[in-house]
């Protein structure tokens, strides 16, 4: 699973995205892509599986890359404690999604299997996404 190596503090606060900017999605390295069209987050468990999917499906016809990494810890106090006592263990790790940000890049040969694949995997994800395509077929 994606987590920091190291992070400086036990546990920290979350502060909320105030920028909701739609800037126009680009693609940097591959030739399609996933991107969201709302804000949201997504765990490290929810980036995993979508590109263990990736991989299954393209298998070695294609290169993905990965433009998102969970780097907020979300904590949470355990069922059935009383208040006060601190602010709780660290459940899982965290992307915040802006809008219009790229998720998922993949460049390949065959573009009709990455298209179908990208599809399928938008899925995994919990917020709304679309594709992207910088070669008109």
């Amino acid at each position: 699973m994606l987590a920091p190596k190291r992070s400086k503090y036990k546990t920290i606060f979350i502060r909320k995205s105030l920028s909701n900017k739609a800037k126009s999605p680009i693609l940097n390295f591959g030739s399609q892509g996933i991107f969201s069209k709302e804000m949201g987050r997504i765990s490290s468990k929810q980036i995993e599986a979508t590109r263990k999917f990736l991989r299954r499906n393209l298998k070695k016809q294609a290169k993905i890359w990965i433009n998102i990494f969970p780097s907020k810890m979300i904590t949470k106090k355990p069922q059935e404690v009383r208040m006060g006592k601190g602010k709780g263990y660290v459940k899982y790790w965290a992307y915040f999604i802006k809008k219009n940000e790229i998720l998922f890049e993949v460049k390949g040969l065959n573009q009709l299997v990455i298209k179908k694949s990208l599809i399928s995997s938008k899925y995994k994800l919990p917020v709304k996404s679309g594709l992207l395509t910088k070669y008109k077929n």
